[in-house]
């Protein structure tokens, strides 16, 4: 008997294992990204243990994870509602026999007989979900529209990332990259802004040929070192020898791969000349679905995703400029978000364009009934708009992946909302980054507003001195007043006191003494008659006491007073130098927001992203 050929398309072995690496490798990310989180909080200086920043540190860690566990619950309802779907289709297509549940009659767990079998196997062969997917989200306009923001924005954020990685000596950079992909842009973003959070930049300056105080361990670093140590030892061998090449070649391959120090920016055309290659890719993206040229497109767009991740490791330090200090550094990235913010807009509005048309009706449409064979209504441009605008925003709606595609797009802009107002962003500089105000437009705007401020400053300057003056003289006038009428009751009391003495006397006089008698005086009502020679009582020592004690008081305070006019209290002191210390801003955030809904994820990326790296 022959053996039996084993169906490998028809195992569910093959795919269940690819799910479970996908899931497993996520979980691994999500590790080593939590462990360098929870020790970069544990590892921060004193100055960041204040009461004040650790409240504001952990209410702003609340809000993004929050938002990255709302980003990761969505990507995952929408990747199994699309793997579903799409398993689903394909089994009505071939006249498989689909499950009607996970357990019971015709289930995937039911019993032997009635269990219904999964074709994963065959299923995964003929359709390739991932490249189907990608299809399904640029193969129409309104579509498309949703998508293309999402890889703008990833462009945008992947040139953040290794700037502020390198700033921060952030590790594991390549780890929120694939978690982009393998979950959603917003899920790896929320990460990344909260490892910002628990790593405080220091903006110390550094010579031309200084580095940083700690060596920055990124990618490649513990390859460079092995590599280092073993072109070392073959020198020793060499050296032994008598030969001289391997030195050579050691010394410059350290002068050519050294780590950079921080305050170094690689020329402009190391980023616009990829960049320029990207957004030509995402722009064929559209022409490019259901061909297949479309997976060599999208691949050349996740690769440039990887580049500035070890462009600082890739060119030598004579092909980029060292800044006297890292802030003016990072101010000469603004340049390169400009571009990005441009670029982005472009294609942003390229892309409205052409949904809005495809989705636009005819300016007549028609109806029939019984009662009437024919009638013609006209449509409005304003509602043949607005019925566009409607498909296009309607089309989250149309399928489980331009769902996930569409919701990664809205919460990777609430994100950047947020991060905006949390920061404090300064809107001048935002609008900077996003190409909409130049910088001499910006400081002229600044200028005249600080005209404006003094302007008010002075006006209100004045204002105040004139009432102060007005109620000090209300005050003297007042206090004049109330002193005349304090002598005027003074001299009445007196000259009633003296006359009512004078009356007593008079009195007195009239009244003729009785004899003392000579029997015991009976004791009568009330204390007895003091006499001329009777002992005066002695003051209270208690009452004396208090009295001093409140006549003290009372010049101690009137002592305060005086001592009041001349205090001046101590200026405040600055925060430590390097410690970053940002207030709320939430009109930062409106910005944010309108920049989003003018230009898209990717205009609204540039201006936010660039503000943070560049410091405003």
């Amino acid at each position: 008997m022959a053996p039996i050929e084993l169906d490998h398309q028809n195992s569910n072995l093959q795919p269940l294992a690819i799910f479970a690496t996908h899931l497993t490798t996520i979980f691994i990310l999500i590790a080593i990204i939590g462990r360098f989180i929870y020790r970069g909080n544990a590892s921060l200086p004193p100055s960041q243990a204040t009461r004040h920043r650790e409240s504001r540190r952990w209410k702003h860690v609340q809000v993004f994870v929050v938002l990255a566990v709302l980003s990761c619950l969505v990507a995952f309802y929408f990747q199994a509602d699309c793997l579903t779907l799409s398993y689903k289709v394909w089994a009505l297509e071939r006249g498989e026999q689909l499950p009607t549940g996970l357990w019971g009659e015709h289930g995937i767990f039911g019993g032997r007989e009635d269990a219904v079998e999964l074709q994963l196997g065959r299923w995964a062969h003929d359709t390739f979900p991932m490249v189907e997917l990608y299809d399904i989200v640029f193969e129409k306009s309104k579509r498309a529209w949703w998508s293309q923001q999402l890889l703008l924005g990833a462009t945008a954020w992947s040139v953040f990332m290794s700037i502020e990685g390198r700033r921060r000596n952030i590790q594991y950079l390549w780890a929120y990259n694939i978690l982009s992909h393998l979950v959603g842009q917003s899920f790896a973003q929320n990460l990344f802004y909260l490892a910002i959070l628990v790593t405080p930049v220091s903006f110390q300056q550094y010579k031309e040929d200084s580095y940083p105080p700690q060596p920055h361990k990124r990618i490649g670093s513990s390859n460079f070192n092995k590599f280092s140590r073993g072109l070392q030892k073959a020198e020793s061998v060499a050296k032994d020898a008598g030969q001289s090449t391997l030195f050579k070649v050691r010394k410059r391959f350290q002068d050519f791969f050294a780590p950079k120090p921080t305050s170094w920016v690689p020329h402009p055309a190391l980023y616009q000349f990829p960049l320029a290659v990207n957004y030509i890719a995402i722009f064929l993206t559209s022409f490019a679905a259901n061909t297949a040229s479309f997976i060599t497109i999208i691949a050349i767009h996740y690769s440039f995703l990887f580049y500035p991740l070890v462009l600082d490791r890739l060119v030598p330090r004579k092909w980029g400029t060292t800044y006297s200090s890292s802030h003016d550094a990072h101010r000469a990235y603004t340049r390169i978000f400009k571009f990005i913010s441009v670029a982005s807009f472009v294609l942003y509005g390229k892309a409205t364009f052409v949904a809005m048309l495809d989705n636009t009706p005819d300016s007549h449409h028609h109806r029939h009934s019984m009662l009437f064979t024919h009638q013609e209504e006209h449509r409005s441009k304003l509602e043949r708009g607005s019925t566009a605008l409607a498909k296009v925003l309607g089309a989250i709606n149309d399928h489980p992946a331009v769902g996930r595609a569409g919701w990664d797009v809205l919460l990777c802009g609430i994100s950047l909302v947020m991060w905006a107002a949390v920061r404090g962003l300064d809107v001048g500089g935002m609008l900077e980054s996003s190409a909409i105000m130049s910088k001499a437009r910006k400081e002229a705007i600044e200028e005249k507003a600080s005209q404006v401020v003094d302007g008010v400053k002075e006006n209100a300057s004045h204002v105040r001195d004139e009432v102060k003056g007005k109620a000090t003289h209300a005050v003297e006038s007042v206090k004049t007043t109330a002193s005349k009428a304090v002598s005027e009751s003074k001299a009445t009391a007196t000259n009633a006191v003296n006359a009512v003495k004078q009356r007593s006397k008079k009195i007195g006089n009239s009244i003729v003494e009785e004899p003392a008698p000579t029997t015991a005086v009976k004791k009568g009502r009330g204390r007895p008659k003091g006499t001329k020679n009777s002992p005066k009582p002695k003051a209270d020592p208690v009452h004396r006491s208090t009295r001093q004690s409140r006549a003290e008081s009372e010049a101690d305070l009137d002592g305060s007073e005086s001592d009041d006019e001349d205090f001046q209290p101590n200026e405040v002191l600055d925060d430590a130098e390097g410690e970053e210390e940002m207030d709320e801003n939430t009109e930062a955030g409106a910005l944010a927001w309108g920049l989003l809904a003018v230009g898209g994820l990717g205009v609204g990326s540039a201006a936010v992203l660039g503000a943070e790296v560049a410091g405003f």
